[in-house]
């Protein structure tokens, strides 16, 4: 069974070679990561996921900021790309 899929986010530039993706929660960062990492996007540098946004960098030589919101507004992520029901246990001593 497949989750729905994360609403498209707004977009906003940071800069002139990032995007920066607001979201409603941590569950739709990181299957928004989880998309654009695997998308393998053209030009991608970083994806770095914060609590309730997500920035993704470009290099310029390789894609425009306009190219790459366009790559961004295509992804169709769901809750099933993100891991985040993983559980990890740490012993303490």
């Amino acid at each position: 069974m497949t989750a729905d899929p994360v609403p498209v986010p707004a977009l906003r530039a940071c800069g002139e070679n990032a995007w920066l993706l607001d979201l409603d929660d941590n569950q739709s960062v990181h299957s928004w990561a989880a998309a654009v990492r695997q998308a393998e996007l053209p030009g991608v540098r970083e994806v770095v996921p914060g609590l309730t946004t997500l920035l993704v960098t470009l290099d310029p030589e390789t894609t425009s900021a306009a190219g790459l919101r366009s790559a961004l507004e295509r992804l169709t992520p769901d809750t099933d790309h993100a891991g985040f029901r993983e559980c990890h246990v740490i012993d303490v001593r």
